[in-house]
């Protein structure tokens, strides 16, 4: 398979980054230069990324031509209650192809890399109608695709030593087609694909060099403890979805939660120590129902999840939300105490979702909103040094639900 490069004007971001061990999942201290991530952000228009994507990959061909960035590029895009960010600069433009046929450009999930050179992510972008892996390296702004293009993927993680991914994927269980979507005549819900199974590639080539779950049901929400090599993920065995773990040096596997319900999107904080996720939690026993009928067709409803934490091995459960909202996509800072997530614990009945923060030593603590924007923010991670945010929004898109990803400094 051929990495696709292809070519996006994205604002310069120069990030120095760190020594990384010569095992692939070990990884030395994060560090990230400061002071030129802030020279780089307050100084827009200062280099050109667009003739670094032709040496940039291995795809056939000249990339497409860029398309013009679309509105403020500057603290314009942060709301008045945005205390807690600065210096907001946004990554990604929607579909850099002007073809009216092709549906707004969603782009989510997006992880940092050791370093803090790059970022790791899956976007539905311009001739991919379903989402795909890219690589999106903050130093010369070039935008990768590092995945097949076929099938549908989800949730990938840099390894350590940033040679290797993970990833969720359907291709290899379910063809190059996308999966059929769900059946929202159930209401909102989501789909958890019986051929997800999470998989290593190279990231140069993008070679598959193994499936690492192997398993019948839906395996995905996968990250990476980059200190110990562990996978923690989320797979449907037992007629549930439980988080689990697979050490990728030794092949032991454990599975960490038990309770029925829904349990995922285990995140592993820097220390290798905590892990937050996040569950559902039944008020009834219609609920549970509902629940167990949805699951047997592959799908799971939304509606309230709350987050817990648990140590690394599974031990120490603790509830850190309990207000009925849909709560997701959790991260701790390197301080092992903040922890950023996704809500819309202030309109629990709609779907606008807002980042949301919280502390691990604060229980009785009311979450503090983040974000303030009318639209969509979700899926926030901090940098591996803890002093930039990146997250996924809709706002400033070209046109409605576009989803772009953004970066910000971190103000305590």
């Amino acid at each position: 398979m051929q990495i696709k490069a292809v070519n996006i004007r994205i604002p310069l971001l120069a990030l120095a980054g760190i020594a990384v061990s010569a095992q692939l999942y070990a990884v030395q201290a994060h560090t990230i230069d400061v002071d030129q991530l802030t020279v780089a952000v307050q100084s827009e228009g200062e280099g050109d990324s667009s003739s670094s994507s032709a040496s940039h990959g291995h795809g056939h061909g000249a990339p497409p031509q860029p398309r013009e960035t679309v509105g403020a590029t500057d603290q314009s895009m942060l709301h008045a209650e945005e205390v807690h960010l600065r210096n907001i600069r946004q990554l990604t433009f929607g579909n850099f192809k002007d073809d009216p046929q092709i549906a707004a450009a969603n782009y989510a999930e997006a992880y940092w890399a050791p370093d803090g050179r790059s970022l790791i992510l899956q976007a539905a972008v311009n001739e991919f109608p379903c989402d795909q892996v890219f690589r999106l390296d903050l130093l010369t702004g070039a935008l990768e695709l590092i995945s097949s293009g076929e099938g549908r993927v989800t949730c990938s993680y840099y390894t350590a030593d940033m040679q290797h991914y993970i990833y969720s994927s359907t291709e290899f269980n379910n063809g190059p087609e996308c999966p059929p979507t769900p059946d929202f005549s159930r209401g909102y819900v989501w789909p958890v694909y019986e051929s997800y199974d999470i998989y290593l590639a190279d990231i140069n080539t993008g070679e598959v060099l193994e499936n690492l779950t192997d398993n019948p049901g839906y395996d995905a929400e996968g990250t990476i403890d980059w200190n110990s090599g562990w996978l923690y993920y989320a797979s449907k065995q037992h007629d549930d979805i439980d988080v689990y773990r697979y050490n990728m040096n030794t092949q032991e596997r454990e599975r960490l939660t038990d309770a029925y319900g829904y349990d995922g999107g285990p995140f592993i904080n820097y220390d290798g120590t905590k892990i937050v996720y996040r569950r559902s939690m039944f008020k009834d026993q219609a609920e549970e129902d509902d629940y167990r009928a949805l699951l047997a067709d592959n799908l799971i409803r939304p509606g309230v999840l709350e987050l817990w934490v648990m140590d690394s091995d599974g031990s120490n459960k603790r509830e850190l939300t309990n207000d009925g909202a849909a709560n997701f996509a959790p991260y701790l800072h390197p301080d092992n105490d903040t922890v950023v997530y996704c809500s819309n614990r202030h309109a629990p009945d709609g779907r606008n979702f807002d980042v949301y923060m919280l502390k691990l030593s604060q229980p009785e603590m009311e979450p503090v909103r983040i974000t303030w924007d009318e639209e969509f923010d979700g899926f926030p991670m901090f940098s591996p040094d803890g002093k930039y945010l990146v997250w996924c929004a809709n706002r400033n898109g070209s046109v409605t639900g576009e989803t772009n990803v953004f970066i910000a400094e971190w103000v305590d």
